[in-house]
């Protein structure tokens, strides 16, 4: 069974950062649920460069599809070692204007999309004694953020799932950590950069509460992940490691 790197959310930003930065090692399977021609066309990148990517579209708010993935990935005689669970949503909104559905929408994608992607990939981990899981949450559950309550929530329960989940799976030889980002240049970065209500918090935050005064990039954000998933790592247990440029300070 060849070992392997997933990634969700990968087509694009965070996601296709890091997929780019792990498949320098290791085969990479970029997991992403509309965008198609993005994700293939960092698989042609990757492989390009002499690495080893495939691509597959999957919902993960959907434990069905997500089951059904495993499935494919194990026909394949694939298992996989390193679980990077990146992808989001946002659906930006002041508390007394949010509706139900774009509550449901970010907790279901952000955080019980993590739940069942640990649920499927946690199995062959166990069974082999051996595997990494690495949870990208956001320094807005650290935080807070306006009109981010389903993000920042869904955020929060991620680190509190990494937390949780460390402890139970590290005596079978399983890593678990997560990543919290800060303002980082990519799509979802600027939604709200170009959301009203938002805009101009967003940018006096970086301005004057940011010790570096601007956004990160993907790649800053891909190489922690990558040293998470890396040997290097190897006595980090249930952290979450803030890369905010010291926003959180």
């Amino acid at each position: 069974m060849k070992q392997v790197a997933l990634i969700t959310g990968a087509s694009r930003g965070i996601g296709r950062a890091i997929a780019l930065e792990l498949a320098e090692r290791m085969p990479v399977l970029l997991v992403y649920a509309t965008r198609h021609r993005e994700a293939e066309d960092a698989v042609k990148e990757i492989t390009d460069k002499g690495g080893d990517a495939l691509a597959f579209p999957c919902d993960i708010s959907d434990f069905e599809q997500v089951k059904q993935l495993g499935r494919k990935i194990r026909e394949q005689k694939m298992w996989v070692h390193t679980l990077i669970n990146n992808a989001g949503i946002l659906r930006d909104q002041m508390f007394s204007l949010l509706k139900e559905e774009d509550w449901k929408d970010v907790i279901n994608v952000n955080l019980n999309g993590t739940f069942h992607c640990c649920k499927v990939f946690l199995q062959s981990m166990i069974a082999r004694k051996s595997g990494v899981i690495v949870n990208i949450s956001s320094v807005a559950a650290v935080i807070g953020q306006v009109g981010q309550a389903n993000y920042c929530a869904s955020k929060g329960g991620i680190i509190a799932l990494t937390r949780s989940l460390a402890r139970e799976v590290a005596p079978s030889g399983i890593r678990v950590n997560c990543v919290a980002p800060g303002y980082v240049e990519s799509e979802m970065y600027q939604a709200a950069v170009n959301n009203p209500q938002i805009s101009q918090l967003v940018q006096t935050t970086i301005q004057h509460f940011c010790p570096l005064r601007r956004a990160g990039k993907a790649s800053e954000v891909a190489k922690v992940v990558s040293f998470l998933a890396s040997p290097a790592a190897s006595y980090l247990v249930g952290q979450t490691l803030n890369v905010d440029g010291g926003l959180s300070m």
